[in-house]
Formats: structure tokens, C-alpha cells, sequence
């Protein structure tokens, strides 16, 4: 397959991608046979470096994710990570590879791999990136139950989208922070209960 074609696959991908809400909102798909025939594809192309590998590492390790092949997905994007300087680029993966340390229940990890993405948010101002990182330090203090630290940077997430105007990032960002304000209030009512 050639890569203008998988390209177009792996966008496509995102229809069959949803957020599952028993899973603390993380990426899951429809159609797993789809994602594993497009794994296939993308490992089966032959790696050229530049460009070209950065696209196949970075979609391999997202395919992975949303197949709960966490492993598969760290490997790929440590390797995009160790491979390209470029800033923008490691920045973008650090973001990538700290989900899939959350996915694979690595949550330490996965907070160091932001605090670089952040670290290179901060140096660069590549400020067009800090509502997803915002977004996925958020979704890994959820999964951790620090609703305090996830609530502040699901707020900021949401601040900064409303700002871009992208009402589908503004979307689900509000479901997963109304999510988080119910668990809070069900823990003051829990608390409340006890005394």
C-alpha cells in the first residue's frame, strides 16, 4: 500500500475510534479487524526514515493503543521518539508515548513522558499542542482518582479549546470533566454519609 493511501486509512481509522466511558474516556475502536489490517499495512511498508517512518511509528503506536496492545504501542513510538530531533515532533510523541504508558497502567510513566512534552511545551511555545497535553495529564490524574489535579487541567484543556472554537475537542472535553464533577460530588456525599 502506498503512504498517500495509508495516510487516507489512517484517517479514516478515526470513525471507528470512540471514547469509552467505563474505560475512564480512553480511545477504543469499533472494528478491531479494521485497525489490525491497517497495523499490517503499516508494518508491512517499508521504513525510509524522514517523514515517512515518523507518519508509520506514530500511527503503528496509535493503532496499538486503540487495540489495547499497549506494549506494541510504547515500542513503536519510543522508537519515533529516539529517532527524530525534531522538536516539535518529540513533543508530539512524548504526548503519544505517556497514553500508552497509561494504557499499559504505567501512570508514573506516563507523567514523566508529559512533564517532558511540558517541558518542551514551555521552551518552544508550541502552545498550539497544551490543550491536548492538558487533556491527557488530566485523563491519567482520573485514572490515578486525583479528581483535583484532573478537574484544574480538564478546565484548562477546556479553556483553551473554547478559544481554538474545535466544538468536538470542546465536547469531549465537558463530557469527561462533568464525569469527573459527578465523582467528585459522589465522594463529598460518600464523606458526608460517614460522619
Amino acid at each position: 500500500m502506498e503512504l498517500h493511501s495509508l495516510k487516507e486509512s489512517f484517517s479514516a481509522l478515526q470513525s471507528l475510534v470512540y471514547f469509552d466511558e467505563k474505560q475512564y474516556y480512553r480511545e477504543q475502536t469499533k472494528n478491531t479487524d479494521a485497525v489490525r489490517k491497517l497495523i499490517a499495512a503499516l508494518e508491512g511498508k517499508r521504513r525510509n526514515g524522514g517523514e515517512e517512518e515518523y507518519f508509520l511509528l506514530s500511527a503503528l503506536g496509535y493503532c496499538y493503543r486503540v487495540i489495547n496492545k499497549p506494549k506494541q504501542a510504547i515500542a513503536a513510538l519510543q522508537e519515533a521518539n529516539s529517532a527524530f530531533t525534531d522538536i516539535k515532533k518529540r513533543m508530539i510523541t512524548l504526548i503519544r508515548l505517556g497514553e500508552a504508558y497509561k494504557y499499559d497502567g504505567q501512570h508514573e510513566m506516563a507523567l514523566h513522558s508529559f512533564a517532558q512534552a511540558e517541558e518542551i511545551l514551555r521552551e518552544t511555545n508550541l502552545l498550539a499542542y497544551e490543550d491536548f497535553l492538558c487533556q491527557h495529564q488530566a485523563k491519567c490524574y482520573f485514572e490515578l482518582h486525583n479528581l483535583e489535579k484532573a478537574e484544574v487541567l480538564f478546565q484548562k484543556a477546556l479553556e483553551i479549546r473554547k478559544k481554538k472554537g474545535d466544538e468536538l475537542l470542546i465536547r469531549s472535553t465537558r463530557q469527561v470533566l462533568e464525569e469527573v464533577t459527578k465523582r467528585k460530588l459522589r465522594e463529598i456525599g460518600k464523606l458526608n454519609s460517614n460522619t
